[in-house]
């Protein structure tokens, strides 16, 4: 190995000779026609490339003492003054519940389209208020929504009352009510009795586990009023959201009915939190944000608001490149709250509020804007580190290739290539983060803030520095890399050759692992030498995310009978796992032994086969079932068993040009392949 200076190479390198020959040519990944090529997850990371500006006089508003996280709001636009109004949630640091605490709402105007705001003080009078017949005085009602109707202001609020805790909440405690009022500044007038208090959750279907409402957004439909609520489970991390209706909007209402959640058996992204929900042009859109540790992933479902009740009228208007968090440190945590708020304005852009979290811990406000129209840039990926690690994946398998890109960065990020970890969270719970399996392998080439090291992560937590140097002070680098199938490979940063070497060309995956506290954005990703499809291995930790499992009932088990070493085994009758891909196809890994039964395989809801796990001498992991040629899109793998039900592992077809082979990446086939299943109705 060496390290010298060369000239600059040609812009597009010449491609290394392939082992496989799959090359289609020169591909810039960096454009917005490839965004499906990479990985977009709630839990690993979200490249974005939304067309989002964000204002230049962001913030706001900052959180003061006792309410240090105003972190939730909702953007109104007066269609009688057509002012702009914002409703913000503030709540005392880490949502405390106490004596001397409390959770106020407050509105700020803006008269110029949001160019400048005027804060007018709390939505509510200062006085104690008690709901007829409640002996403890509500404390504690931060969030909510308005709609102008019939000369009015009508307000949908959470609320809970003072003895309340974290222990006992899931009560008659907590709820949502009405307020109304003659002007969308208020004074808003609270009704003596609340709309719905969590007390009244019932006990049957998906409400066996989840049982507290918040977050309510009011809707004016044709001859009705409907709210959308969000719903949570508890230590079972999952959520969902519920339909309320009625014909007057101070009640009653009829419901919940569920209409989004984890416990459907169509694709749905875990660990998603819904609010507020806001309607266009004869649909109600959803937005919703991820609670796992680095809150940068966000999803829209939408429906017509006329059918809003029925689950089967919803679908998944946006899936990952919603948002990016801006480099600035009012900006620190990303979306950290729920999720933005927004109106589609009469010159057709979309105005937003979103929350965030400054680098003290502090909750802010801030607005950004883009044409409805154009949901992304045209070129140009995004993806930023806050509270953990973020992975740009992208989902092509390269052994020889040549790279050429082009990138800005604050913080510390590594390419990495020849990847092939499996991916999971490392807990299927709130502020989850990549499983210590999931960090990258192969070779990397790490950039710190003003230099670099080229890595061997053959043993991802000990990596080995290969070489390393030092890098001038700029915003803006280029990068040159290429491999070729013997091994040999160069780098070029910034127009300098800075090494050349012999590197293992095993094929695998490339893409960014983006550190914690840093901010990656790509205008070039040129990559000649990946052919058109790939895969990749999801771990059970995605399944139990994605069921809305927790780990309630299940024992996670370090065994050489798993795949990689530790799966999952729920411990009574029932259980049920979830795999969530975008893909063409999948092939499922289990082991087999004794306490194994049947398991039953359920793909977007139609029933795809039933393994038979029981054995009495126990044998490791193995193919048991594979689907091929699913239409390509979202799909859903559900597995439940009577009892033993035990979760593994399953690849992830990316393309319909993938099959499984017999030997390489995915390990040994062992098994038939099967044909999709028919469509779900519908």
């Amino acid at each position: 190995m060496s390290a010298r200076s060369a000239s600059t190479p040609p812009h597009a390198p010449q491609t290394p000779a392939s082992k496989n020959g799959r090359s289609r040519g020169p591909v810039d990944f960096a454009g917005v026609d490839c965004r499906n090529h990479w990985l977009h997850h709630p839990v690993y990371g979200d490249p974005s490339w939304d067309a989002f500006r964000h204002s230049p006089g962001n913030p706001v508003h900052r959180g003061s003492a006792g309410l240090e996280w105003p972190v939730n709001g909702f953007l109104f636009r007066d269609p009688v003054s057509s002012d702009w109004y914002a409703y913000i949630g503030n709540y005392p640091a880490r949502y405390e519940h106490g004596q001397g605490k409390s959770s106020i709402c407050t509105v700020s105007r803006s008269r110029d389209r949001g160019g400048s705001w005027e804060h007018l003080g709390p939505v509510f009078p200062e006085v104690p208020f008690f709901f007829d017949g409640f002996s403890s005085r509500v404390a504690y009602a931060p969030d909510v929504t308005v709609a102008c109707a019939d000369g009015l202001y009508h307000m949908v609020y959470d609320w809970a009352t003072e003895d309340s805790s974290w222990q006992n909440v899931r009560s008659y405690r907590s709820g949502f009510a009405y307020a109304w009022s003659e002007r969308p500044e208020g004074p808003f007038h609270r009704c003596p009795t609340p709309l719905f208090h969590n007390g009244l959750i019932p006990k049957d279907g998906i409400f066996r586990r989840y049982d507290r409402c918040y977050a309510s957004s009011l809707v004016r439909r044709r001859s009705d009023w409907l709210i959308l609520t969000l719903i949570d489970a508890g230590h079972h991390y999952a959520w969902g959201l519920v339909a309320f209706t009625s014909d007057n909007p101070r009640g009653p209402y009829s419901g919940p009915e569920p209409v989004l959640h984890v416990e459907s058996n169509r694709f749905h992204p875990p660990l998603m939190e819904y609010f507020p929900a806001f309607t266009h042009d004869g649909w109600v859109y959803a937005p919703a944000t991820s609670v796992a540790l680095n809150r940068n992933f966000q999803i829209v479902h939408r429906a017509p608001v006329e059918k809003a009740t029925d689950p089967d009228a919803w679908e998944l208007f946006q899936h990952g490149s919603v948002w990016h968090a801006a480099d600035k440190e009012h900006e620190a945590a990303g979306i950290w709250g729920q999720t933005f708020s927004g109106f589609v304005d009469d010159r057709e852009h979309f105005q937003v509020l979103f929350p965030s979290k400054d680098s003290n811990d502090i909750g802010t406000i801030n607005f950004a804007s883009r044409p409805w129209t154009e949901q992304y840039a045209p070129r140009g990926f995004r993806i930023s580190g806050h509270k953990g690690p973020s992975l740009a994946l992208l989902l092509r398998t390269c052994d020889a290739f040549a790279l050429d890109c082009t990138f800005t960065l604050t913080g510390s990020a590594t390419l990495f290539w020849g990847n092939n970890a499996p991916l999971g969270a490392d807990r299927p719970a709130s502020d989850s983060s990549l499983h210590e399996l999931s960090s990258p392998g192969g070779s990397g080439l790490q950039f710190l803030e003003n230099s670099w090291r080229l890595l061997d992560l053959t043993r991802p937590r000990t990596p080995l520095v290969l070489a390393s140097g030092p890098l001038s002070q700029q915003s803006e680098r280029t990068l040159t890399l290429g491999r070729s199938a013997d091994g040999s490979a160069f780098i070029v940063i910034d127009g300098d050759r800075l090494w050349e070497g012999a590197l293992p060309a095993e094929a695998g995956s490339l893409g960014f692992l983006v550190a914690q506290d840093t901010r990656l954005s790509v205008e070039r990703f040129v990559v000649d030498g990946c052919p058109s499809h790939g895969g990749y291995t999801l771990l059970h930790t995605e399944a139990l995310l994605g069921a809305g499992q927790g780990l309630a009932g299940w024992d996670e088990v370090s065994s050489p009978m798993f795949r990689y070493g530790v799966g999952a085994v729920h411990k009574a009758d029932g259980g049920r796992g979830k795999w969530n891909f975008f893909g063409t196809g999948f092939r499922l890994w289990l082991p087999r032994g004794p306490e194994y039964g049947t398991v039953r395989v359920l793909v977007d809801g139609r029933p795809a086969g039933q393994p038979a796990l029981r054995r009495k001498t126990p044998s490791p992991s193995q193919p048991v079932l594979t689907v091929e040629n699913l239409p390509e899109g979202f799909h859903a793998v559900v597995l439940t068993a009577g009892r033993g039900l035990v979760l593994d592992s399953i690849d992830v077809a990316c393309s319909t040009l993938d099959r499984f082979p017999a030997q390489g990446t995915w390990g040994a086939r062992g098994d038939q392949p099967h044909a999709a299943p028919p469509p779900p109705a519908g």
